[in-house]
């Protein structure tokens, strides 16, 4: 009798799935808002993330790779998570976007009088490969040029070569005065960024269930 009764134990208490190990990718160019050493997370973004991964009970690997390559990993399902990244339409196809971990508000560099509210059909702006930065330009009618580096974009700004450079919040607090000197700052707006699941994984769906589950504890 105890035999089948403890059998029909083990048949109606749930078991705890594993802590699962995922593969995450960070934008090699976006260090100076999220790195990872020594099983951490750092720079101005470290603790929301840092937050939402251990409570959403994950181990994890970390690979830094250029943006324009984790969109393409992301795509392919060669990598679980790609971070941090904005919420873009074009990304939506091919990977799931969680809950949001932030706001993250775009500037513009520029040494001219720029209303962002006018029509901006006749402005370029210069703005990382592979970023939000280009969909903000485009969503004011901007046109835009990709380049290397957020440097490039500022140097080729200051030189007058383009009418401005597009660049997140996150990354400005890290870059040198000397970098800005001459340069007007204009704010652009917010795009929510957090966290893109790939498609193409098996577990897509449990992974964005978890995540969300720890955002909403994370995110006052």
């Amino acid at each position: 009798m105890f035999r089948y009764l403890a059998l029909s134990l083990c048949l109606v208490i749930p078991t705890l799935s594993p802590a699962q190990t995922v593969t995450i990718g960070i934008g090699d160019t976006n260090r100076v808002a999220l790195s990872f050493e020594n099983g951490q997370f750092g720079g101005a973004l470290a603790r929301l993330y840092q937050c939402a991964m251990d409570s959403a009970g994950l181990e994890y690997r970390v690979n830094f790779f250029p943006q324009v390559r984790i969109l393409h990993m992301l795509e392919k399902g060669e990598i679980d998570l790609g971070l941090p990244l904005a919420k873009l339409a074009e990304r939506d196809e091919y990977a799931v976007f969680t809950l949001p971990l932030l706001e993250t508000r775009f500037h513009l560099f520029t040494r001219q009088d720029i209303d962002p509210q006018s029509d901006l059909s006749g402005y370029t702006f210069s703005v990382l490969r592979a970023s939000a930065s280009a969909r903000v330009a485009a969503s004011h009618n901007a046109n835009f040029v990709e380049v290397a580096s957020w440097i490039q974009a500022l140097s080729l700004a200051r030189l007058g070569r383009f009418d401005g450079a597009l660049i997140p919040a996150p990354i400005v607090a890290d870059i040198g005065e000397d970098q800005l000197d001459g340069l007007k700052r204009i704010d652009f707006g917010s795009i929510p960024v957090s966290i893109y699941v790939s498609r193409k994984i098996d577990n897509t769906e449990e992974l964005v269930t978890r995540l969300n589950a720890a955002i909403k504890e994370c995110v006052p």
